[in-house]
Order: C-alpha cells, then sequence, then structure tokens
C-alpha cells in the first residue's frame, strides 16, 4: 500500500512534470539562442513572433515577411496563435523572448504522454520501474522528430504533440483531457483536426475488429468525426471570411495537381529519403523487429496510419515538404508511441510485453530515432543538441539596443537594407521594400548578421553601393554597413567596432583572437597572420582597391613587406599588392570579368600589432 502511495506521488512528478519541464526549457533556451546568438535564419521565426506578440486577433502581417496575404487568416486558421497574441499584452517581456516562451508551450506537453500511459501500467510494480519510465519518457521526449522540430521554430509543432498526447489520454481513460487536446490540436490551423483523426485511427481500426479497450467504439469515432469536422469547418470559414491563399496548392497539389511528378522525380525523392531520413526509418525498423517477436502486427498500427501523410507529403512541390523537413516529420511520433500504447494495454495478454521491458524497448526505439536524425544530418542535430543545453545569449541587451537604434534612426536612411536575420529581429517596424537581395544600387545602409546566409549577396551589394565602413556591434554578429559612419549619436550606448566593409565578414570565422579581432577602429593584426575573405560578383570593369593600415610604432616586420594582399578570381590570379613597413596605405588594380565571385587574401608580416582601418573599392575608367 504505501509502495503503491509513494508511486502514485512519484510518477506524476517524475515521469510527467520534469520530461515536459526539461523540454519546455530546453526549447525556450534554443528560441533564445536563435535569436540573440545565432543569425536567425528563419524568418518564419520573427514573422510568428510578431504573430504571437501585440498583434490582436485577427493578426495583420508584416509586410516585409508576407506580401501575398494582409491577414494571417488568410494563410491558416490559427485561434491558437490569437491566444498567444492576447496573452502576449499580459507578458512582461519583448516579442522574441515572448515567443520563446511560447514555444516551449508548445513542446512541453509532449513530456506527458509518456506518463498519461505508464499511470495506468502495472501500478504495483510502478516504484521500481521509475528509473526505466524516466528514462522512456525523456527519450520520447528528445527523440529525432522532436529535436528536428525544435530546429525550426513553428507553432505548426503543435499538432503532433497534442495529437499524441490526446491518444494517451483516450488510452488512459482520461475523456475531457483528451477533447481538450483535440480543440487545441484543430486551433493550430485548419488541418490539425486531420493530424488527430490519423492518430486516433489505430484506436477506431481495434474497435471496428472488436478488440476489448478502455475507449468505448463510440468515443473514438465521435472524436474522429468531430476532428475531421473542425477541420472542415476551418476550411469553409477561411473560405467565407477571408481571402484564402491557396497553400494546399502552392506547397502540396501543384499545378495542374502532381503535374511535377515523373519516375526520375520519384527515384530521386526516394534516394535521399533512404540517404537522409533515417530518423523516420529506424525507428519503424524498430517496430517492425517487436512486431515480429511478438507476432503481433498491429504493434505497427501507427506506423500503417501515417501512409497517408507520407505519400502526401513524398508527392508535394515544396522541397521541405518532401523532404520531411521542419514540423512535417511530427507525425511520425505516433509511430514509436502507439507501439508502447499498444503494448501498454491494448495488445492480447500473450502478445505483451512486462512493463519495464516495454518501456526500455520503447526508450530504444525513440533513441533510435535520436541516432537516425544524428545520422543523417550530424552536424545539424549537434547545433541543436548544443543551443537547448547551453545559454549563450550573453549579448541580448546589445541585440535589443542595436534594434532600437535602427528604429529610431530610421528616417535618417535614404533606403535600409536588411538581410533575414535583422528582418526576424526588427520586424515590427520595416518596410517591405526593406529586403537585402543581390544587385541592388539604391542603399545607403545594409544591416546583417555577421552569420548570414546571404553572405555573397552582402558582399556585392556593399561593394555596389559603395558602403565602405561597417559597425560591428560588441557582443552580437550585428552590423550596420554605411558610407561613412553611422549617423550621429546613432550607437552611442553600444560598445562597436568599426571594421572596413571589405573585411567585415572575413573576421566573423576567424577563430584566432589572440592574432587576428575587430577592434573600434578596424581589424588588428596582433601578430603576423592572414586573413581570407571574398567580395562577391562584381560588375565586369576596372577596378582600384586602396587600404589604409596604421602600425604601432616601431614596426617589426618580417622583411620589407609590413601588410600584404592578393585578389582572385577562380583560379587566376587578378592583383597583388603590398605595403612597405614604412607606407600607411598602398593599392592595387584589377580587371574583373564579371562572372565569378572575387576572392582574398590579407596577410600581414609584422611581429608588432596593424591595423586595417580602411579599404576602399573603386569601379575606375579605363
Amino acid at each position: 500500500m504505501v509502495r503503491r502511495r509513494l508511486a502514485r506521488l512519484a510518477l506524476p512528478v517524475v515521469v510527467g512534470f520534469l520530461p515536459a519541464a526539461l523540454l519546455g526549457l530546453a526549447v525556450v533556451r534554443f528560441t533564445l539562442n536563435h535569436f540573440f546568438f545565432r543569425a536567425p535564419f528563419l524568418l518564419d521565426a520573427g514573422f510568428l513572433s510578431k504573430l504571437t506578440y501585440h498583434d490582436g486577433l485577427v493578426l495583420p502581417v508584416p509586410r516585409i515577411a508576407c506580401d501575398y496575404a494582409s491577414v494571417f487568416y488568410d494563410i491558416y486558421v490559427s485561434p491558437m496563435t490569437s491566444m498567444f497574441s492576447a496573452l502576449s499584452y499580459l507578458a512582461p517581456v519583448g516579442r522574441c523572448e515572448w515567443f520563446a516562451v511560447v514555444e516551449g508551450a508548445v513542446y512541453a506537453p509532449i513530456g506527458l504522454a509518456v506518463y498519461l500511459i505508464a499511470s495506468r501500467l502495472e501500478p504495483e510494480s510502478a516504484l521500481r520501474r521509475l528509473p526505466i519510465t524516466f528514462a522512456a519518457a525523456v527519450a520520447f521526449s528528445f527523440s529525432g522528430p522532436v529535436l528536428w522540430m525544435v530546429g525550426y521554430p513553428h507553432l505548426e509543432a503543435a499538432m503532433p504533440v497534442l495529437a499524441c498526447v490526446a491518444v494517451g489520454a483516450v488510452i488512459s481513460g482520461r475523456t475531457r483531457a483528451a477533447w481538450v487536446c483535440l480543440v487545441l490540436a484543430a486551433s493550430v490551423r485548419q488541418d490539425g483536426g486531420i493530424h488527430v483523426a490519423l492518430a486516433l485511427a489505430p484506436l477506431w481500426f481495434l474497435g471496428w475488429r472488436g478488440v476489448a479497450m478502455t475507449p468505448t467504439r463510440r468515443l473514438v469515432r465521435s472524436m474522429i468525426g468531430v476532428a475531421i469536422g473542425l477541420s472542415v469547418t476551418g476550411m469553409i470559414c477561411q473560405r467565407l471570411f477571408f481571402h484564402a491563399v491557396p497553400r494546399l496548392t502552392q506547397a502540396y497539389l501543384g499545378s495542374p495537381p502532381y503535374s511535377h511528378l515523373s519516375l526520375s522525380v520519384l527515384a530521386d525523392r526516394a534516394r535521399f529519403f533512404c540517404e537522409n531520413n533515417q530518423l523516420i526509418y529506424y525507428p519503424f525498423v524498430a517496430t517492425c523487429v517487436v512486431a515480429a517477436v511478438r507476432r503481433d502486427w498491429r504493434y505497427l498500427l501507427g506506423w500503417i496510419s501515417l501512409v497517408p501523410w507520407f505519400a502526401f507529403s513524398f508527392a508535394a512541390v515544396e522541397e521541405v515538404k518532401v523532404r520531411f523537413g521542419a514540423y512535417n516529420v511530427g507525425p511520425f511520433l505516433y509511430g514509436p508511441f502507439w507501439l508502447y500504447a499498444y503494448g501498454a494495454g491494448l495488445a492480447p495478454p500473450g502478445r505483451r510485453l512486462r512493463a519495464g521491458w516495454l518501456e526500455a524497448i520503447f526508450a530504444l526505439v525513440c533513441a533510435s530515432s535520436t541516432y537516425g536524425a544524428y545520422r543523417g544530418f550530424p552536424s545539424w542535430i549537434q547545433r541543436v543538441a548544443t543551443d537547448m543545453t547551453h545559454y549563450r545569449v550573453n549579448g541580448r541587451a546589445s541585440v535589443h539596443a542595436f534594434v532600437d537604434a535602427l528604429q529610431r534612426n530610421q528616417s535618417r536612411f535614404t533606403r535600409l537594407r536588411v538581410d533575414d536575420a535583422v528582418a526576424a529581429l526588427a520586424i515590427e517596424f520595416l518596410p517591405a521594400d526593406a529586403w537585402l537581395h543581390t544587385g541592388a544600387t539604391d542603399s545607403d545602409a545594409v544591416a546583417f548578421h555577421l552569420a548570414s546566409e546571404e553572405g555573397r549577396a552582402i558582399e556585392a551589394t556593399l561593394t555596389a553601393n559603395r558602403l565602405d565602413t561597417c559597425t560591428l556591434v560588441l557582443d552580437t554578429h550585428l552590423v550596420l554597413c554605411t558610407h561613412d559612419g553611422p549617423p550621429a549619436g546613432m550607437f552611442d550606448a553600444i560598445a562597436t567596432a568599426t571594421v572596413p566593409s571589405s573585411f567585415v565578414l572575413a573576421v566573423y570565422p576567424w577563430k584566432d583572437r589572440d592574432t587576428i579581432a575587430p577592434v573600434r577602429r578596424g581589424v588588428a593584426f596582433r601578430r603576423a597572420g592572414s586573413l581570407r575573405g571574398g567580395l562577391g560578383v562584381l560588375p565586369a570593369g576596372d577596378y582600384e582597391w586602396t587600404i589604409e593600415v596604421a602600425a604601432d610604432e616601431p614596426v617589426q616586420a618580417t622583411g620589407p613587406e609590413l601588410v600584404g594582399i592578393d585578389v582572385v578570381q577562380g583560379d587566376a590570379l587578378l592583383a597583388s599588392g603590398t605595403a612597405a613597413a614604412n607606407a600607411r596605405a598602398f593599392s592595387v588594380r584589377l580587371h574583373v570579368a564579371g562572372d565569378r565571385p572575387l576572392e582574398y587574401e590579407l596577410r600581414s608580416r609584422a611581429d608588432s600589432p596593424v591595423t586595417i582601418t580602411a579599404a576602399q573599392l573603386r569601379l575606375v575608367d579605363r
């Protein structure tokens, strides 16, 4: 009796609350790192953070992120997004921080799913099994699909998360909780109810086959009917009351439907799936082994219910759907979870596993999906795991100060251009035409993140617009490049470094800060070393590149050369120039073909500090 009472007290905390809290906090940490440490590569994160923060109930969309709809309901019918927006008015935090909380709330319920089943599984051994049950809950909470979805901050992850919890609630007899999860999943967007119906389909099949189970056939049929009905209602409401964007056609069907498919396309997709989607088929194979050992194919019903989703996504137009990227991989949580749910109380007694063995095998199946995710994309999963476990946003105040400075001084620029990262951070006030694109020649300022994925476009834009001076905000990787420096007083309250635009992107990945580092007045070589970078693809013509140098006296150089530079295009050396030990500037001339990017190597031969204070690349007449 005492052991059962202890189990009733310990199980909700250790198997329910603790995994949910660990996952929720890890997702909050990842999202904060995404905004404030990494370059927030996903503009969707900025887009959704704006929708969930002080955006009313109708959710007007920021134009820089979405120019094809006026409100979010034109794209997705999402009462949940409206709910988070309404709650944000009570939150004493900023937009990005609030979205981190929202993301944590979206994922945390998955930590409860195992508890719902475990609380009804062999109560007499529950206390003895507690470490194994906890391991199973953690393995499921941090399984491959979860880690993959966390890496792409979206609210849609709530659909598979809530669908799993709904299944666990139905099987464990928590009918009210199941209905709540169903309604919440359907509120994420108009197809959320269909996800719940897919997850519940195996229960409907067992009921149809007359298998005795806790949820009645009527309850399961009612829930599936309501789930589908909510999705259909959402689609009808969007057609009647909003200007519906044809996302189904754009993302999945194509126009004409499936005209994009061919045997070669399907073969390429199958090849990619086999080479990269181990997080899906590793746990499937593991479940097949369990089904074969127990001689019960119904352990696979969770996977069988996913066949429509797999086929629908595999035949889609958008590459991210085909590759089961972002939240598209979420429904594959149903397969492993069904293994546990079915083995815990739905399988015939002779086909079940003992509770401890079942939970251990379930944990291993979940771990196989995590290992599969690592096998497919090792660097990405390592990065996600690192950002979930390490809080690395010491410069968060500086990021906010940079964005505030941009907003205050926006009118002082004729045309400010930004990359995805800055757009995500400053999405509230940026106009639709602030988008950074290659070839723009009307810009007098460009703001970007040093780790931006638009590096080549940034290099070319800085050169084409003669934005020679870049102000780097220390403790961040955010940069504002202008003609002659930022407006007076713009960054007075922020620690900054001034770096020539030609070298600002090259400085970012440099690891040996004891050799080369950005300083207040330029790029400092603290001792002899070299720096490699690029200038992007420049228009064809003749250019002169003038570089200014400052050196501490007395200069201690190895040989007559103080600083030198080589410029190459492909395999061709275009130009080479040097500054002698007593020189403070030098120039190189180069003829550019205009079809390939330029790269350079800047080197210092001095053992004493040398700083590159300015650089100007100009198109000249012959």
